[in-house]
């Protein structure tokens, strides 16, 4: 029995640690950012971003950045739910 117990708050652990993927039914239209010099050397163009504000998606506008590798950009997925944003980041 203690066993079964341990084996089911383990699982739930498991289950509430996953990240879930927040989706909407249609896509936030983007912020258009005019595209400047770069104010540093080294510059990378972020495109415009979009993080969960708890209820939807906002838009995080397009910016300049330090190099930390190589920029993935983030991107919509398509979903059986939706679509969900995956978010870009640096591969070093």
């Amino acid at each position: 029995m203690k066993r079964l117990l341990k084996y089911y708050v383990l699982l739930f652990f498991v289950a509430t640690a996953c990240e879930t993927e927040h989706t909407v039914s249609v896509q936030p239209v983007a912020t258009v950012v005019e595209r400047t010099s770069p104010p540093f050397e080294n510059g990378v163009w972020i495109e415009n971003e979009y993080r969960w504000d708890g209820n939807t998606y906002i838009v995080v506008p397009a910016h300049w950045a330090k190099k930390q590798g190589t920029w993935v950009p983030g991107h919509w997925k398509s979903t059986t739910k939706g679509y969900a944003w995956v978010p870009g980041h640096w591969k070093k």
